[in-house]
């Protein structure tokens, strides 16, 4: 099983200083076969709109 969780920022300008916190606002359970089915989605969409994650990590990117 793999997880993956989908984080947003929240300002609370009530605070002084405001602060800037991390929301969890959702997370996503995929079996192995269909983790791999999403990545490979999500690559193809991401060199359709001209990006390619996987020439990146070859040239020794990072993401976060």
């Amino acid at each position: 099983m793999i997880v993956v969780t989908l984080k947003s920022a929240s300002c609370d300008h009530a605070s002084q200083p405001p602060s800037l916190e991390r929301v969890v606002v959702g997370r996503v359970a995929f079996t192995s076969v269909a983790a791999q089915a999403f990545v490979a989605g999500l690559n193809q969409f991401f060199e359709q709109q001209g990006l390619s994650p996987s020439k990146a990590m070859a040239s020794g990117a990072t993401f976060q």
